[in-house]
């Protein structure tokens, strides 16, 4: 099961939060107001954690 994510940027104005704990469903979302004239494109990581262990990077996923 995921318990939660990391964003590995603290300059990037997004959160990612958990939505089901059981499918590892989860939701990247602004935390601030985003003008999109000024920034088209953000660029970061993310990992995703689970119950048990530490963070484990061999499993690691890119979105675009």
């Amino acid at each position: 099961a995921i318990c939660g994510f990391k964003i590995h940027d603290p300059d990037v104005p997004f959160e990612a939060v958990v939505v089901d704990r059981s499918t590892g469903e989860g939701l990247i979302r602004s935390t601030k107001k985003l003008d999109c004239e000024l920034q088209k494109d953000y660029t970061f990581s993310i990992q995703a954690y689970d119950c048990g262990k530490g963070p484990d990077s061999s499993a690691v996923k890119k979105s675009h």
